[in-house]
């Protein structure tokens, strides 16, 4: 109640710094003194212009019936609101702290049984949730304490941006989200639009809708999962032709890469498969001329390299794409194709450098790069194409580049570009290669990380080029596999050297 109350006489005395006087609210208020006893405020309009503010049962703070004009008026909410809210530091306004978990279920406990939506979204770990016994209101705190472990983005922004990449799931909980933090009403007033640096500004992307896959599509192509040694002897033999892992890391660059993958089941449906050890799943479906199994594994290099090894131990494949979307180092100032780069350019890395290592001397961090190419084999099949066209879209494709790759979120385009001085030659970065290089030491595969630049690396993001990215990226890969195709030979992989 006292919230309601300093909320409302807040967003009046707001009014009146503007010489506006427009109680559209309410007309009063009720105040609870105490159990027995309720204090009621009332506004009613008087002549030119002049409100009047009664306060009935016991007040002694405002004059019952005196008039106030406008420059006066504001004093009156003010004087009102001391003596209502008492101490004012308890009633702060919109909320700018981070989400508790005990807020997250009461926003989101209704849409438990979207735990697995909810998990997926926030890029946190989920496939054990249906091999953990309990109900779905387990699993789903499960997942939001999976996220504040995995420390990465723990804010109320990016619970509004689940709910908008997930309209029919959790459509609904964003009012909530935002009835919780207090923005509903400053947002509606202030209007949605933000002020973008000059970096982050751009053409809009030509829509690739109809090539990506929704997650809620994919999931109900999904009929059940089966543990790897409940396989049918179909199911095998498959995956004794599986030669490609396709590892992406986020729900977008997942769905992008299913949009363009054909299910392999006997039904039509996609077959998912648990690993022998538990702790990693798979699809199995065709991508192009070959037989596939495609993974999420989360954004990081440590969760990337436990999951790639436990799915290599099952299907012992010769090679790995990551397939996704990475941010920009050196922005083109034209819009003309060129060694720099634009939003939506392609990167075939030769390498990947890892970042991580650094130095301290004195009051300056030295970056100590290490740097690891990727399989000088895989690496042939996509090196030809110099520009990629979709939806009369034309993107560059470069190959002479590398990508920098450090679990790192840029706060700002300076730090970003203190980073990357000490890598001349990356042409962007991403978050999850290093974790893919270090599988395929243990592993014994060749790899190579394929992707599009979406933005230019710092936390002001705009994140319209990432269907696009991600969409563009698939596709280049699978063309490229399908121009690598020999007549009646099937799989190209199959018969590639390694």
């Amino acid at each position: 109640r006292k919230t309601e109350i300093v909320t409302s006489l807040r967003i009046a005395y707001f009014d009146m710094t503007k010489q506006e006087l427009n109680i559209s609210l309410q007309n009063s208020i009720d105040y609870k003194v105490d159990r027995d006893q309720v204090r009621r405020v009332e506004f009613t309009q008087g002549d030119s212009n002049c409100y009047q503010v009664q306060c009935t049962t016991g007040a002694t703070a405002l004059p019952g019936g005196s008039s106030y004009s406008p420059k006066y008026y504001s004093l009156a909410c003010l004087r009102m609101l001391l003596l209502l809210s008492g101490d004012v530091e308890l009633n702060p306004g919109p909320r700018t702290d981070k989400p508790t978990k005990a807020a997250l279920m009461k926003i989101f406990g209704s849409l438990d049984h979207h735990f697995m939506t909810i998990g997926a979204g926030l890029e946190v770990k989920t496939a054990d949730l249906d091999f953990i016994a309990g109900p779905p209101n387990t699993k789903l705190q499960l997942v939001f304490q999976r996220w504040f472990d995995a420390g990465r983005d723990i804010s109320w922004a990016r619970l509004e941006e689940l709910c908008d990449e997930f309209p029919d799931e959790l459509g609904k909980a964003k009012s909530e989200v935002q009835a919780y933090i207090g923005l509903a009403e400053t947002q509606a007033a202030a209007g949605e639009g933000k002020t973008k640096s000059d970096d982050q500004k751009s053409d809009s992307p030509p829509d690739v809708s109809k090539y990506y896959s929704e997650l809620g599509d994919i999931e109900r192509k999904i009929k059940g999962k089966k543990m790897f040694k409940e396989l049918t002897t179909n199911e095998m033999k498959f995956i004794e032709e599986v030669h490609l892992i396709l590892v992406t890391a986020t729900t977008i660059e997942y769905c992008a890469v299913m949009g363009a993958t054909e299910p392999t089941g006997e039904d039509g449906n996609y077959i998912k498969v648990v690993t022998n050890d538990g702790s990693a799943n798979f699809i199995l479906g065709k991508f192009g001329p070959c037989n596939v199994a495609i993974t999420r594994t989360g954004q990081g290099p440590d969760e990337t390299e436990d999951i790639l090894v436990s799915i290599q131990k099952d299907v012992k494949a010769k090679y790995v794409i990551a397939i996704g979307i990475c941010y920009g180092a050196n922005k083109n100032k034209t819009k003309e194709l060129s060694d720099k780069t634009n939003l939506g350019d392609i990167i075939v890395a030769k390498s990947i450098i890892d970042t991580a290592h650094q130095r301290i001397e004195g009051r300056d961090t030295i970056v100590l790069p290490t740097e690891h190419k990727c399989g000088k084999n895989i690496y042939k099949l996509f090196k030809h194409d110099e520009v990629f066209e979709i939806e009369n879209k034309p993107v560059k494709v470069h190959h002479q580049g590398s990508l920098a790759s450090e679990f790192t979120l840029f706060r700002n385009k300076e730090a970003k570009e203190e980073k990357l001085k000490y890598v001349q030659q990356a042409l962007g970065g991403e978050m999850e290669a290093k974790g893919i290089y270090k599988a395929g030491e243990r592993g014994g595969f060749e790899w190579i990380v394929i992707k599009a630049i979406v933005d230019w690396g710092t936390i002001e993001k705009d994140k319209k080029w990432q269907p696009f990215g991600a969409v563009s990226c698939a596709r280049f890969v699978q063309k490229c596999l399908k121009d690598s195709e020999q007549p009646g030979k099937g799989d190209p992989l199959k018969e590639l050297s390694f």
